[in-house]
């Protein structure tokens, strides 16, 4: 309270944290490593209520049909226990009965991304934190976006205020943990410009890729990590 936002603060990015698991994975699709028709099955264990012949590709327009690890339980869980570190088993465990199936229609599910993390790391062998950092951060000197509880807070981060209660105070582990790559990343205003700059002006990805990326599943208007708003 009484403090101005300043241009080097930082901001929780939640699911803008979406483009960059996205752009990552289309790094490796690039390399070679990975290809958006891969089936899960090809990289990941089996897991209650995902189906294992989901594609890469459905992960990241939201049309898998997996159901959302956000639901209400966990959401209260978090609000009971802000400082619990969540593992990838309990993680799964969150994940509810099939939306739909795979293919046949559009359904936003932070769970997609948290899979398509997973694949990332099962087919590097690294971390998806690091793996951004890598690929992605350092290339285009982000300094100032990290990914949280991976990385170490590299500024100020905004206090966050919800129903003019300050809740910079309260942890933050819980919520990250259990989101990860599908919205726990931080970032100040200028580099987020500089971001969606150099990605959408072709500095980031292959042609092909960005393509793919700004490809819209027009029941959701949504690509790969990003939303269109016409």
């Amino acid at each position: 309270a009484g403090v101005p936002i300043t241009t080097d603060m930082e901001f929780g990015l939640a699911s803008n944290s979406k483009l960059f698991t996205a752009v990552a994975v289309m790094k490796l699709v690039d390399a070679g490593i990975l290809n958006l028709n891969d089936p899960l099955h090809k990289w990941l264990p089996p897991f209650t209520n995902v189906d294992s012949m989901v594609t890469l590709r459905q992960l990241l327009n939201h049309t898998s049909g997996i159901n959302d690890v956000f639901t209400t339980a966990s959401q209260a869980y978090i609000e009971a226990n802000p400082s619990h570190v969540f593992t990838t088993a309990e993680v799964m465990a969150y994940i509810g009965t099939k939306l739909f199936n795979r293919g046949t229609s559009y359904g936003y599910s932070n769970t997609n991304y948290i899979l398509a993390g997973m694949i990332v790391e099962s087919a590097t062998g690294q971390s998806i934190a690091k793996i951004i950092r890598d690929s992605l951060l350092t290339p285009l000197q982000l300094d100032s976006t990290f990914y949280d509880h991976q990385e170490t807070v590299l500024g100020a981060i905004a206090h966050p205020w919800h129903n003019g209660t300050d809740g910079f105070t309260i942890s933050r582990t819980a919520l990250n943990t259990l989101g990860t790559c599908a919205g726990s990343m931080y970032s100040t205003s200028g580099e987020m410009a500089q971001w969606y700059q150099a990605l959408f002006s072709g500095q980031v990805v292959s042609a092909n890729s960005l393509r793919e990326i700004t490809t819209f599943v027009s029941s959701g208007n949504y690509g790969f990590g990003v939303l269109s708003m016409q």
